[in-house]
């Protein structure tokens, strides 16, 4: 295995653990945002409303 080899290896993982890094992060802000709707008053009175 080359030097060059190594670096392009190493430089992939770095980019796939960003990438899965930057896609858990939106996914626990998402759901703490569906979290804090749907736990305030304002969820309550929207479906309460619907209904």
């Amino acid at each position: 295995m080359g030097r060059d080899e190594s670096y392009f290896q190493t430089k992939k993982r770095v980019d796939n653990l960003k990438t899965f890094y930057i896609h858990l992060t939106i996914y626990i802000l998402v759901n703490l945002m569906l979290f804090y709707f749907l736990s305030s008053e304002l969820a309550i009175f929207y479906f309460n409303y619907k209904n």
